[in-house]
């Protein structure tokens, strides 16, 4: 599978919020179909029937993703997360991913405990 440049996001205006800069790296939804393997329609179909990665669409209606809710949704449906996303997921995000695929705080919590028991006994 091919590398997958993450696109920046620009300027957009939304009708409720005025004009905003909104910062980060964001998957197209033709960028996302290459990372699933399927046609773009089948992304779109997926969004229609709301099986699709968490998104948002633009003033002209592209869809966008975030490459961290691309990555959970890849993960919740036992897919390989590809290293395109990987790539594009910020160190906090990176950090999340890896707490979550552990069973979440509490898990790495009680994991944590036990070798510091371990390591004093």
């Amino acid at each position: 599978m091919s590398t997958l440049p993450a696109r920046r996001r620009g300027t957009f205006y939304s009708p409720r919020l005025g004009a905003m800069r909104v910062m980060g790296k964001y998957f197209t939804g033709s960028e996302v179909a290459a990372i699933c393997d399927v046609d773009l329609k089948t992304i779109h179909n997926w969004i229609d029937k709301g099986r699709g990665p968490e998104h948002f669409k633009t003033p002209g209606r592209h869809l966008r993703f975030e490459p961290v809710k691309v990555a959970r949704w890849l993960r919740e449906r036992g897919m390989p997360v590809p290293q395109s996303v990987l790539d594009a997921l910020s160190p906090g995000d990176r950090a999340l991913l890896a707490v979550e695929a552990r069973g979440g705080l509490d898990a790495v919590a009680e994991d944590e405990g036990r070798r510091v028991l371990a390591g004093a006994g």
